[in-house]
């Protein structure tokens, strides 16, 4: 006797369903028991033949066995991905040495989701101005990575938020040459300022080591800085 699964291969996006159907042949009783092989991790099935994917992306496996004889079994390998429409993140690799937003070219950029495992790295490599896009990245709580083959800047690694609300995001990147030393301590001068309503006041940073440019932003709601 043999068993025999429809279909034997299949692609299902991750929550989604796909029904699997056992042929016997060669006993009376054509009845088979299913169970996924990676067990509840691998989403689950119906005694009908129903998989339901699990919510994290990957290759798992349905088992039919025969009820007649336990001996005689049939595989199916489903692969379970990702669902098209995912937020399109995009931005720029920079020189944090260079005063003129000179981009870096050829840095290797990925962004890996803890939702996911083997499909869960989306990678792209910037241009010749620096710039990168990487689609279908899922909404949360993610890693960007940024690298350089040839290892002339310093890798980046940083965690990002992946919004849920709107289909692009925008992350811009600034990475030190590996000839200059690792900022470890940067200084606003003055300190402290007291500054009538309506007047401007230059600040200044100062960075240890210098040669990485410095960049500043408000904390708060009151006021602005360029």
């Amino acid at each position: 006797m043999s068993v025999s699964l429809t279909p034997s291969n299949a692609s299902v996006f991750v929550g989604k369903t796909q029904q699997f159907t056992a042929t016997v042949k060669g006993a009376s009783n054509t009845s088979c028991s299913w169970k996924v092989q990676e067990g509840a991790a691998g989403g689950t099935i119906t005694q009908q033949g129903l998989y339901n994917a699990p919510g994290v992306p990957d290759t798992y496996h349905v088992v039919a066995t025969s009820q007649a004889d336990a001996s005689k079994s049939a595989t199916a390998t489903v692969v379970v991905q990702e669902e098209d429409g995912g937020v399109e993140v995009s931005g720029r690799v920079l020189d944090a040495t260079s005063d003129s937003d000179t981009g870096v070219p050829g840095a290797e950029v990925s962004i890996r989701s803890p939702r996911s495992r083997q499909s869960g790295e989306k990678k792209d490599v910037t241009d010749a101005q620096g710039y990168y896009a990487i689609e279908n990245v899922q909404p949360g709580t993610a890693t960007l990575s940024v690298t350089l083959p040839d290892g002339t800047y310093r890798a980046l690694e940083l965690e990002i938020e992946v919004p849920t609300d709107r289909p692009t995001a925008s992350a811009t990147v600034r990475l030190v040459p590996r000839d200059v030393a690792a900022p470890t301590a940067v200084e606003i001068l003055p300190k402290n300022a007291s500054v009538p309503e309506g007047e401007t006041w230059q600040f200044r940073a100062q960075v240890v080591p210098e040669g990485v440019k410095a960049f500043f932003s408000m904390r708060g709601t009151v006021g602005t800085i360029d």
